[in-house]
């Protein structure tokens, strides 16, 4: 609905030993759009990833 969205959102996710996520960060957001932010933040807080402990990135970038 906001075709002249641009920017970049990026996410830094912990994740346990058993794959759930432990947290989530918003280490960048130049997009300003407060519903698309929380939606990424409380989509990556019920993600599962397989088993092993890592710490990875997620970055979105919009361009018109």
């Amino acid at each position: 609905s906001k075709p002249g969205l641009k920017g970049k959102l990026k996410l830094a996710v912990d994740v346990t030993a058993e794959g759930r996520v432990s947290s989530v960060n918003v280490s960048e957001d130049t997009l300003g759009d407060e519903l698309l932010r929380l939606h990424a933040y409380f989509t990556m807080k019920e993600a599962e990833f397989p088993k092993a402990r890592r710490s990875p990135v997620f970055e979105f970038i919009l361009q018109p």
